[in-house]
């Protein structure tokens, strides 16, 4: 199953109807990452090392 990562750009309905359809979403509020000026390439980088989730973003 896939793993994703959303940040506040993203949806919460949207996360909800991931979760719903079974998906492991984590967002950016639940992490401590919300509303910290954190550019998406940057997200990309943690991501990676982490090796974990896949970003989700608007």
């Amino acid at each position: 199953m896939m793993r994703f990562y959303s940040n506040e750009n993203f949806p919460l309905e949207m996360v909800k109807a991931l979760r719903n359809f079974g998906y492991d979403v984590l967002t950016s509020y639940e992490s401590g990452r919300a509303n910290q000026g954190i550019s998406d390439d940057e997200v990309w980088v943690i991501l990676k090392v982490q090796k974990s989730r896949l970003p989700k973003t608007f």
